[in-house]
């Protein structure tokens, strides 16, 4: 056993608990929510400021695009689209947003919504529907992306049909099936509506714009889609020289925080916003703790 004495302060900069199922369950609204990142980011951080009395925030912060989740792989696939035929539909088949209009870090707001009819997350999976057109266009994933970078995803998806993660079928009752969603017929009569918004130009539900309402050709094809993080946002708060804080508001003597663990970002996340905090907050924290008195 290894012993460390730190002389003039430690540095909190452990990433945050995407992999936690527990945190998960209690501080976010829809689930399952997996992750595109590492298996390491477990919470401990967390657990180690709150040991020592820390005061946590923005636990319920997130950036969460929309993603798939196979068999056989810890992480998430990111949804990537390389065509604008396609559309998003709950489990009942119906459609719920304008799919080309998500801001991609906020996503998972659209599908957290909980069914009080039902008493579910009718969104949780939802289904990301496509035509033969967009399958042949590209992969419908980001190649490189997250700890699956290392998977080479086909450029016309077949090997991911023939693995069974991409679901086909040659009319919509086949597909909705196939997919097992609860209402065949809905996702039909879905289908039918969106073509004639195609045809339109009009999208009067959602208010999807002209020139991504491509009508769909061809076979059809479907996968569950999931909230997925890019990464959690809350933690051990810290003030202005990145002092960890306790439940009342005072430093906790020579204990500092950095990066994602505890970070200011409090409810929308901004894209870019955990790269310069990154870089901000582990400069004033090193600079910080850097001039603590050393202890003897």
């Amino acid at each position: 056993r290894l012993k460390v004495r730190a002389r003039r302060g430690i540095i909190l900069s452990t990433g945050g608990f995407e992999y936690n199922e527990v945190m998960k369950r209690d501080y976010f609204s829809g689930y399952p929510i997996y992750s595109f990142g590492h298996g390491g980011n477990q919470g401990d951080g967390l657990k180690l400021a709150q040991d020592v009395g820390a005061e946590l925030w923005h636990m319920k912060a997130l950036a969460a695009p929309l993603g798939y989740k196979f068999p056989g792989y810890d992480a998430a696939f990111i949804m990537w689209m390389p065509a604008h035929g396609f559309i998003i539909v709950d489990q009942r088949g119906r459609r719920f947003c304008n799919e080309t209009g998500l801001e991609k870090y906020s996503m998972w707001m659209e599908v957290a919504r909980f069914d009080m009819g039902g008493l579910r997350f009718s969104r949780i999976p939802s289904y990301l529907i496509f035509d033969e057109r967009t399958r042949l266009s590209g992969p419908i994933t980001r190649a490189g992306h997250g700890a699956n970078r290392g998977y080479k995803w086909s450029d016309d998806n077949s090997e991911e049909i023939r693995r069974g993660w991409i679901v086909s079928g040659r009319d919509p009752e086949e597909l909705a099936c196939g997919l097992g969603m609860d209402s065949a017929p809905q996702l039909g009569k879905t289908l039918t509506a969106y073509q004639k918004s195609c045809r339109t130009g009009k999208d009067k539900e959602f208010g999807r714009s002209e020139e991504t309402l491509v009508e769909f050709r061809g076979r059809l094809y479907g996968v569950p889609l999931w909230p997925c993080l890019l990464n959690t946002q809350g933690g051990p708060k810290r003030n202005a020289r990145g002092q960890i804080l306790d439940v009342w508001g005072s430093p906790i003597k020579r204990l500092y925080g950095a990066g994602e663990l505890g970070s200011i970002w409090g409810f929308l996340y901004q894209s870019g916003g955990n790269l310069g905090e990154c870089l901000a907050s582990g400069r004033m924290a090193g600079h910080h703790a850097a001039s603590e008195t050393p202890l003897a």
